[in-house]
């Protein structure tokens, strides 16, 4: 599609041609506009009948969209928990859904201090936005990927939390690091798509090692839960993320243990708490 289809066009009426013909979500195609016209998005809703004029090539960002890129690959940002961070194809995009994990530890965590355990830490969003809300604690990002790590340490710094944050390129079954330290939250959004199920083609863009799992996504669960004593403080709390089809499998799992499932807002179990 060439830039003269969009001359003459209001700020409205791209957002609304961005929907229709990449099959973009609203708040997509608004950070997309955003990015083009310098225009911040949360002043774009008084921006609607404003002449659409790009301010950096807009047929390059077309024809990435027309490969399937996502937006936040193209602008290099994603909102998360009402902050904006930095990603790249290096890292997994964070997702809406994935604010419940917070919502989670924020609602069940009464301690004023603590240690918190990120485990396959991506951006860092979740832990980053952890430590703003949580001021006594500090914590830990772990991640195997360096590439991965660059970004999440590019965000500590972006939201001034690299005092309070630590991170560590490891595997995370690496007991040589965690024997050291024991944790009283850890948080987990670990892979856990299976190469069986249907999922969208935008996120092969994504790093295949932070959203596929074998055993029908399930590896990580299992892996970790002989862990989990070794890693944490007495009443500590462990925090998943899991796929909304897992609950049967991680009640026979975790048969044992203390666990208890949270809904998402469509009604899907997408949390998971642990509790020693």
């Amino acid at each position: 599609m060439v830039l003269n289809c969009w001359k003459e066009k209001t700020i409205s009426e791209i957002i609304t041609a961005l929907c229709k013909t990449y099959n973009l979500s609203k708040s997509d195609a608004g950070d997309l506009v955003s990015y083009v016209t310098g225009i911040p998005y949360n002043k774009l809703a008084f921006s609607h009948h404003t002449k659409f004029y790009p301010r950096i090539d807009f047929v390059s960002i077309l024809r990435k969209l027309d490969k399937r890129i996502p937006v936040a690959y193209i602008t290099n940002r994603r909102e998360f928990y009402g902050r904006e961070f930095y990603v790249d194809e290096s890292v997994l995009i964070p997702r809406n859904e994935t604010e419940i994990l917070v919502d989670t530890v924020l609602e069940r965590v009464k301690k004023e201090n603590g240690l918190i355990l990120d485990l396959g830490t991506g951006s860092g969003c979740i832990l980053l936005t952890l430590l703003k809300e949580l001021n006594g604690f500090s914590g830990f990002g772990v991640d195997r990927s360096y590439k991965a790590l660059k970004v999440a340490k590019k965000n500590a710094l972006k939201h001034k939390m690299d005092r309070k944050s630590f991170f560590v390129c490891a595997d995370m079954f690496d007991s040589d690091f965690f024997l050291k330290t024991r944790f009283d939250i850890i948080i987990c959004n670990p892979p856990y798509v299976s190469e069986n199920d249907k999922y969208e083609k935008s996120i092969l863009f994504e790093p295949k090692e932070a959203l596929f799992a074998p055993d029908n996504g399930l590896f990580f669960y299992k892996k970790l839960l002989s862990k989990l004593n070794k890693l944490c403080k007495k009443d500590a709390i462990v925090f998943y993320e899991i796929g909304n089809t897992h609950k049967k499998d991680l009640e026979l799992i975790y048969k044992n243990e203390k666990i208890e499932f949270i809904k998402d807002l469509a009604g899907h179990d997408r949390i998971m708490m642990w509790k020693n």
